[in-house]
């Protein structure tokens, strides 16, 4: 069978510096090496969906997702985050969602193992796909 493709399309926005926050911590770090083989750089690229998109970013739910289970560290309870595995402009990366979002559903994270704002010169209001591949 071919493979379905989804290629949700939005604009590059200014997050909440959660993600680098949460990307910074050992067992995240270590779960998303062991899941998508690669370590994330600490920080998440904010995507706000197109509305156009937001029809793709519902689809993708019923996709398998690879799930990270919640955990206790340092007397603090860290929630589950779950990762699907995408690619912007040839570089490999996965769209996150922790299980406790502060995000509305036209709003994606994305982790890569490379600052990709700094690396695909983006910046605020940029026009970005994301390539989502599934069998």
């Amino acid at each position: 069978p071919k493979r379905k493709q989804y290629t949700p399309t939005g604009t590059v926005i200014s997050g909440l510096g959660e993600g680098r926050y949460y990307m910074s911590i050992p067992h995240y770090r270590e779960q998303f090496d062991n899941l998508l083989g690669f370590v994330p750089f600490p920080g998440t690229l904010n995507i706000r969906l197109d509305p156009a998109s937001i029809q793709a970013r519902e689809e993708v739910e019923h996709i398998e997702w690879f799930e990270i289970p919640g955990f206790t560290a340092d007397e603090r309870t860290f929630g589950g985050v779950r990762a699907l595995p995408c690619r912007i402009r040839g570089n490999e990366c996965a769209m996150v969602e922790p299980s406790r979002t502060h995000y509305p559903t036209d709003i994606v994270e994305v982790i890569s193992e490379l600052e990709l704002r700094k690396i695909l010169n983006l910046n605020d209001n940029d026009a970005i796909e994301v390539e989502i591949c599934h069998d």
